[in-house]
């Protein structure tokens, strides 16, 4: 196989950690070095004018992706799929999903969608963008990419309209990331906000998508759903890149017979090795392929049969999750005498490790603690061993299951309640209001006065309320 350029999703923010860890890999191991090549970060040069001061910056030029240049195989998916801060290549096992939005019409005709792999190259073009397929070459102008259940990439003339700003923002494409309790993230290589969904719109040629319910409109009528966009659907146009030339001769198997024939190919079509010469436990070489020999023992009949060893397998037995604290239990299967497993935890928002120094035992349990809520936290078991990484997954902290509401307001009173969810693990906690000094530029605590005869003044007390005050139930409205 040639080496090829990859795109390669990161979390926000964890583009220049991926490839600093990379490149640490490429640099310390020789096998790697035979694999993966180079890794790059595009950039762009930004001008700007700040009080007739020429300024210049560098930005990133497509936030959460980084390009890989490298030759793939399963090890080599599975050592960047498992690099800290990288979340997939394009979706889920190297597939995505792709919708032609110029296929889409106001009658409800068919639409077109099509099967993507991480090996389809998307080239930009002057009046737009071309697919190469064995099938013909696919041009499309406005299109929205599917990555994963969650994000999408719509690329053309696009405009974003969100939640909270007046004015639209134009792109040659936005990312759209769902995450929890309605917030989507919007994105491209200019700008980031993180926004509620719903009044968030799309807008790209007479389409109108909106993000609160994924809908894709014409006028006033919803024409489809972006949750249509199936990956690796039945329906989709499956788009098979082209094959390169091969005219060199391909690997031959040997089958460690007596005759120790080698299997080869030549360029595209299969060869079959002839004239070579081995030994019962040995693949011979063929003309046009050449015999593995290592590939195993010489029964009686000839036949190699190929010793393997089991995969290390680390999977997640139990987890426990609350507000501050993540616990879990681990099975580990295949393990051998000197692996030895080490847990860490991220905080994928700030990318801040977790201090916590653990030990990865089979049914031994872990307790992260003192962790912030509403939190996504990247779990790794990693092998001191080898450095290979044999889990990952991602938790979210629940909330506190504190809040306060507003019940009235006028120009010298504010009334507020106290709302605590059931099964809150917070027993006790101090619960302030603060409002906006608008002339501090600061959040300062809400006070209340009365009048004390004692001392015939005017007494102001911070607005405070502890849950240990709190008469009954802790839980519900107070």
């Amino acid at each position: 196989m040639k080496k090829e350029w990859y795109v390669v999703n990161t979390v926000s923010g964890y583009e220049y950690k991926v490839k600093e860890k990379l490149d640490m890999m490429i640099k310390n191991s020789a096998d790697i070095q035979q694999s993966i090549f180079r890794v790059i970060v595009p950039e762009q040069t930004i001008v700007e004018y700040k009080d007739g001061v020429k300024k210049e910056k560098v930005k990133k030029m497509f936030p959460g992706y980084v390009l890989v240049e490298m030759i793939m195989s399963d090890e080599v998916w599975f050592i960047v799929r498992n690099t800290q801060g990288v979340t997939g290549f394009i979706g889920s096992s190297g597939k995505g999903a792709i919708l032609d939005l110029n296929s889409i019409t106001n009658d409800k005709k068919a639409v077109s969608f099509y099967n993507i792999t991480d090996k389809s190259i998307i080239n930009k073009t002057s009046d737009g963008y071309v697919i190469s397929s064995t099938a013909g070459d696919i041009k499309l102008k406005n299109f929205i990419g599917r990555i994963s259940d969650s994000k999408y990439i719509i690329v053309g003339d696009v405009r974003a309209k969100i939640t909270g700003n007046s004015k639209e923002i134009s792109g040659q494409y936005f990312e759209i990331v769902y995450t929890a309790n309605g917030v989507v993230n919007v994105e491209n290589k200019d700008v980031k906000y993180q926004v509620a969904a719903e009044g968030s719109y799309i807008y790209i040629d007479d389409k109108v998508i909106d993000l609160g319910n994924k809908k894709i409109k014409i006028g006033d009528e919803d024409i489809m759903s972006l949750t249509a966009i199936t990956i690796n659907g039945d329906e989709n146009i499956e788009i098979i890149p082209k094959a390169e030339d091969n005219k060199n001769g391909g690997n031959g198997q040997g089958n460690g017979d007596s005759q120790g024939n080698g299997q080869g190919t030549v360029g595209n079509g299969n060869g079959q090795g002839n004239n070579g010469n081995g030994t019962e436990n040995t693949g011979g070489n063929g003309t046009n392929g050449t015999g593995d020999n290592n590939k195993g023992n010489g029964d009686s009949n000839g036949q190699g049969s190929e010793n393997k060893t089991k995969d290390i397998i680390v999977s997640l037995k139990s987890a426990e999750v609350s507000s501050t604290s993540i616990k879990v239990t681990f099975d580990i299967d295949n393990d051998q005498v000197d692996d030895k497993f080490v847990l860490s935890v991220v905080n994928v928002d700030t990318g801040r490790t977790v201090d916590i120094e653990a030990q990865v035992l089979a049914d031994k349990e872990i307790i992260v603690p003192l962790l912030s809520p509403s939190t996504k936290y990247l779990f790794t078991v990693t092998n001191e061993r080898d450095g290979g990484k044999y889990f990952q997954k991602n938790f979210d902290t629940s909330s506190f299951g504190i809040k306060l509401e507003k019940s009235y307001a006028t120009d010298t009173e504010l009334g507020y309640k106290i709302v605590i969810d059931k099964g809150t693990d917070i027993t006790n906690a101090k619960l302030s209001l603060y409002k906006y000094n608008e002339e501090t530029h600061k959040d300062e605590i809400v006070k209340t006065s009365y009048y004390d005869a004692a001392s015939d003044t005017t007494k102001y007390v911070e607005k405070v309320t502890y849950l240990s005050s709190l008469e009954g139930n802790i839980e519900g409205t107070h």
